[in-house]
């Protein structure tokens, strides 16, 4: 295996395992250690300036150059892999646990002020668009009986989708578990009402989830 391979490989395998070490040891969320990620930059800075003295020798500045960037994508490619594997196998709730962190964040500052900060007119920040990104999960339940824990095992972006931007994407404005109750209505009646009951409006997602879990199980033992 020749250096400019060998380079790649130890980028990638070294990024994939700080990145598990982040998530492992829970700094990913820790405002004062998530600063440690940045190692990524010095050990793609190391590995590229240890593999190009390697072929100082043998290679003209053009091939040098054309082995910098070689051996940077054949680490991007194992990075990739990485990254997925860490936020759908190993921590599948990164992204709603870093969102929490810099709400946190956010909150701490705020409470910080004295006064809020304001825009004068016509200096305002408006939101134009906004793109939901939507990914199949291949889970699949065959009764209402099994809602209760699939709803358990959900992320707080699919409890997001599912129960509260579905009111505004569905024609009778109704979630999608409702939605879905609704085919068969006589039949889960308790299941509607018991959904129907859940005043979302002053619930986090986190708290909602609880709610909704609550909701559905005390259907299952009435």
């Amino acid at each position: 295996m020749n250096i400019t391979v060998k380079g790649g490989i130890l980028i990638g395998v070294l990024c994939a395992l700080l990145t598990f070490v982040m998530g492992f040891t829970g700094w990913y969320k820790d405002p004062a250690m998530m600063a440690v990620f940045y190692a990524v930059i010095l050990i793609q800075i190391g590995v590229l300036v240890w593999g190009l003295r390697k072929t100082a020798g043998e290679k003209a500045y053009v091939a040098q150059v054309g082995a910098g960037i070689l051996m940077s994508v054949i680490g991007g490619v194992i990075i990739m892999a990485s990254s997925m594997i860490f936020t759908t196998v190993a921590f599948p709730e990164y992204f709603e646990e870093l969102r929490a962190v810099v709400l946190d964040i956010l909150d701490e500052r705020r409470s910080e002020v004295i006064a809020i900060p304001s825009a004068a007119p016509g200096d305002e920040f408006f939101f134009l668009e906004a793109t939901t990104v939507v990914f199949d999960t291949r889970e699949r339940i065959a009764s209402p009986r099994e809602l209760c824990a699939a709803i358990g095992r959900m992320t707080n972006g699919s409890i997001y989708y599912h129960f509260l931007e579905a009111r505004r994407r569905t024609p009778a404005g109704n979630d999608d578990f409702t939605a879905w109750l609704r085919e068969e209505e006589k039949r889960n009646g308790e299941y509607i009402r018991a959904l129907e009951s859940i005043d979302f409006y002053f619930h986090s997602l986190r708290d909602l989830k609880e709610e909704l879990v609550s909701a559905l199980a005390g259907v299952e033992r009435a």
